[in-house]
C-alpha cells in the first residue's frame, strides 16, 4: 500500500494488519508519525489500539480465500464480476470461488452469461419488507 493510499482509509473501516492476520480491526485515525492508529484484534484477545503501518494494512484480509472474497463483495455492492475475477481477487482457485457462490446466494446474484452481481443481503431483505 502507498503512502497516498492512507487517505482513503474512513474512520471506523474493517481493515487487517499482517501482524495478527486473524483478527479485523477499526481504523481510527492516522497519527502524527505516519503509523495507522487501528483497534481490534483476534478473538479472545485483548481489544487495545494498535500502531500499524500502512504498507501492513490491507481492506481486504491476509489469509486470502473465502474470507478476502466477501470482504472485497462489501466494499464492491452492485459490481458484476465473473469467478476467474473473484479468484484472482482473494488470490484461491475457481473451485473455492464457486463453492462460495453456491454458498452465499445472498450475496451473489447471477447476471449476464458467466457475470454475477454483488449483493447486499441486509439491503435485499429491506427492500422486500
Amino acid at each position: 500500500m502507498m503512502a497516498s493510499d492512507i487517505m482513503h482509509f474512513k474512520k471506523g473501516e474493517t481493515i487487517y494488519w499482517k501482524r495478527m492476520p486473524q483478527g479485523v480491526f477499526t481504523f481510527l485515525k492516522i497519527d502524527s508519525d505516519g503509523s495507522l492508529h487501528i483497534v481490534g484484534g483476534e478473538r479472545g484477545y485483548a481489544r487495545n489500539g494498535h500502531n500499524a503501518l500502512p504498507q501492513d494494512v490491507s481492506l481486504l484480509p491476509f489469509d486470502g480465500g473465502k474470507e478476502a472474497v466477501i470482504a472485497w463483495c462489501r466494499n464492491n455492492i452492485f459490481a458484476e464480476v465473473t469467478v476467474k475475477e473473484l479468484a484472482a481477487i482473494g488470490e484461491c482457485s475457481e473451485a473455492t470461488v464457486r463453492a462460495l457462490i453456491n454458498d452465499r446466494r445472498d450475496i451473489f446474484r447471477k447476471s449476464d452469461g458467466r457475470k454475477y452481481e454483488v449483493r447486499d443481503p441486509q439491503a435485499d431483505r429491506q427492500h422486500d419488507k
